[in-house]
Parts: structure tokens; C-alpha cells; sequence
């Protein structure tokens, strides 16, 4: 057994490859904001069964750390102003998907 530090992160190409087919699963459920919540969580539910618990927690890690590195006034600026108002929800979704490699919102947050 290969074990690595439970501080480890997943990479980030195979992080948003996971995130990426969630949404290809919601994409699928239709229009119905309910049933693509649902079809996201059950499939990422799934992807993560398929991994061991290292590499869960890897997960885990890579999202924590994504999280806590947008927390910046200026994402949040950019928020406000794209969204014509931001809310502490607001902001928490905003820096979720802002992070996505595949959103083109040209926030540059990591900066």
C-alpha cells in the first residue's frame, strides 16, 4: 500500500475533471434547478465512492484550500459588481464557481 500525508492535495486538473463531470451530470437532468441539485450531488456522491480515502480526503483538501485562497476583497468586488450586489451566500457560490478553470468570468483572484 502507497500511502501519501493526509495534507495532501489532489491535483487540480483531476480536482475540476471530477467537478467538471458532476456538471455534465446536472446538465443532464434537465432544466429543473431541484433535479440537477440532485443529479450533481448523487454523482459526485458516486465519484467519490470510487476513490480510496486518501484520495478523498485529498479531495477535500484541494477544495478546502481553493476556498480559503478566493476569500479576497478583490474577488469579492468583482462579485458585487458582476452580480449588481453580493451576499455572504452569494459570495461563497460566486467564489465556488469563479474557481473553475472552465468559467470564463476573468477574475483573476489568485493574484
Amino acid at each position: 500500500m502507497n500511502l501519501h500525508p493526509i495534507t495532501a492535495h489532489m491535483p487540480e486538473e483531476r480536482f475540476w475533471g471530477i467537478i467538471t463531470a458532476t456538471l455534465a451530470a446536472a446538465a443532464a437532468a434537465g432544466d429543473d434547478p431541484d433535479a440537477q441539485d440532485k443529479a450533481q450531488n448523487a454523482s459526485l456522491a458516486a465519484l467519490l465512492s470510487e476513490l480510496d480515502w486518501q484520495d478523498v480526503l485529498a479531495f477535500e483538501n484541494r477544495f478546502n484550500a481553493l476556498h480559503r485562497a478566493s476569500y479576497t476583497s478583490h474577488l469579492w468586488c468583482a462579485a458585487y459588481l458582476m452580480c449588481g450586489g453580493c451576499s455572504d451566500d452569494g459570495f461563497d457560490y460566486f467564489r465556488i464557481i469563479s474557481q473553475n478553470p472552465l468559467c470564463d468570468c476573468r477574475c483573476d483572484w489568485r493574484n
